[in-house]
């Protein structure tokens, strides 16, 4: 009589325990086929996958991107619907992407031509939230044609955030400088020496209205999207996004009629602004950092189960 032969199952991703345990009883196994097995360590795999994407809010800027984010991935998603049932290579989350970076793109530069227009730094300093979200949106497009290919994206995802976070306070850090400067001559520290021309408060004041809309936009479609019930979003990063967001725009908006109506000085208000508006860039940043510190664990704990998982394989087992 040969010795039976036991079949070491297949290692599934971490929380597929619930449907698969490690070793199957001799009850379980004969009711469960090894391409059951296979199946469902797929599914696992899958929806392990789907966990392991981090949302573009824990790591971007800003929030205000995700209203213009998830308004088109709706309208795209219905129009692909009513086009074809074909696979296209643009899929409504790419073509979302790409209308989302396109805007911002022209949104940021429109804003530094305002700004300087206005000469005004805090106008100036909310283009760098805004425009680190056009380029990290960007780099999502990228991430997600790998994805779709079918290629490994969990390293180039670790690879735009970092580039993104970095580049947001390299430039808060480089914008600042200027700002710091004007407060020491506005405090007597220094030898005065401010620009003839005043900051204009009627375009920071149209800029930071505009600010506070698209905030607003952004925490509505968030609260009806689809990412709201997903596991890695974080609901708590996502109200610290928004509540940044809003402090912008309303310190943008507090300035200008500060400005306009009280007819304080406007160059060393608009100083002081520009450097609250970089503080809340910068304790934005740190949580994106703690978000992509995250992203690696996950990353690297799930290299490591892939390389259990070829280790173990379907090796044949002998009972004793």
């Amino acid at each position: 009589m040969p010795w039976p032969l036991f079949i070491v199952p297949r290692v599934c991703p971490q929380g597929a325990g619930s449907r698969i345990g490690s070793t199957p009883s001799a009850s379980d196994t004969p009711a469960m086929s090894l391409r059951e097995i296979e199946g469902t360590c797929a599914d696992a795999e899958s929806e392990s996958s789907e966990e392991f994407d981090v949302a573009n809010i824990d790591l971007a800027a800003s929030f205000r991107p995700e209203g213009v984010y998830h308004l088109t991935e709706t309208l795209t998603a219905v129009t692909s619907g009513k086009l074809s049932s074909k696979k296209h290579r643009l899929t409504p989350n790419i073509k979302a992407l790409i209308v989302t970076a396109v805007l911002f793109t022209t949104i940021t530069l429109a804003q530094v031509a305002a700004a300087r227009i206005a000469n005004s730094q805090a106008l100036l300093m909310d283009c760098i939230s805004m425009g680190v979200d056009a380029l990290t949106y960007m780099g999502n497009i990228w991430v997600e044609c790998r994805k779709q290919d079918g290629a490994p994206h969990e390293g180039s995802q670790v690879i735009v955030c970092l580039i993104s976070l970095s580049c947001l306070v390299y430039f808060t850090w480089s914008a600042s400088q200027e700002s710091l400067q004007t407060i020491a001559e506005c405090r007597g520290l220094t030898a005065m020496d401010l620009p003839d021309n005043d900051v204009n408060g009627s375009i920071t004041l149209a800029f930071g209205a505009g600010g506070v809309v698209f905030d607003i936009l952004s925490l509505w479609a968030f609260c009806h999207s689809r990412r709201k019930e997903g596991h890695a979003v974080n609901m708590f990063t996502a109200l610290l996004h928004v509540g940044a967001d809003f402090l912008r725009s309303v310190s943008t908006v507090v300035m200008s009629l500060l400005i306009l109506v009280g007819h304080f000085e406007s160059t060393c208000l608009d100083a002081y602004t520009s450097i609250v508006i970089g503080v809340s860039i910068v304790c934005g940043a740190f949580f994106g950092f703690v978000s992509l510190a995250k992203l690696v664990i996950r990353w690297g704990r799930r290299i490591a189960a892939r390389r259990a998982e070829d280790q173990v394989g379907f090796t044949p087992k002998v009972a004793s």
